[in-house]
């Protein structure tokens, strides 16, 4: 902005930004938001069924990273439909980090069950290390 207020003086400044122009930034964005919460819980997955079956293999511990790998990523950029389904896109924002108000309660409702997956996939992680402790130790 300081930039076309200064050297482009001959097009109007306008701070607005259009929803529909944010798309590509937002998408990024919630796929790279989603795709951390998805892969910790994809490793703790991992971690669980290396923990409690008996017939783990180098060959099954590749099969299930693999399938983990590209849950992960398919839901990740699915995330982004997902919150936007219904979203006209014809409004205007300040920055593309900023949810549409068409989609903010969604987007919201996404974020809070991020925090909760956190909060659940560190008690999951502190059970399964306590678990491999105690039969560590026994």
């Amino acid at each position: 902005m300081v930039y076309k207020g200064l050297f482009l003086t001959d097009q109007p400044c306008e701070w607005l930004i259009t929803e529909s122009d944010c798309v590509p930034y937002t998408v990024l964005l919630y796929a790279g938001i989603s795709g951390m919460f998805y892969s910790q819980t994809g490793v703790l997955i991992e971690r669980g069924i290396a923990t409690f079956a008996s017939n783990y293999t180098t060959t099954l511990s590749r099969r299930i990273g693999v399938t983990i790998s590209t849950v992960v990523v398919l839901l990740s950029f699915l995330t982004y439909r997902t919150i936007m389904w219904d979203d006209p896109l014809d409004g205007y924002v300040l920055t593309c980090f900023v949810p549409s108000a068409h989609s903010a309660h969604r987007a919201n409702w996404f974020l809070f069950i991020c925090v909760c997956l956190t909060f659940f996939n560190l008690i999951a992680s502190m059970a399964v290390m306590y678990y491999n402790k105690v039969l560590e130790y026994r």
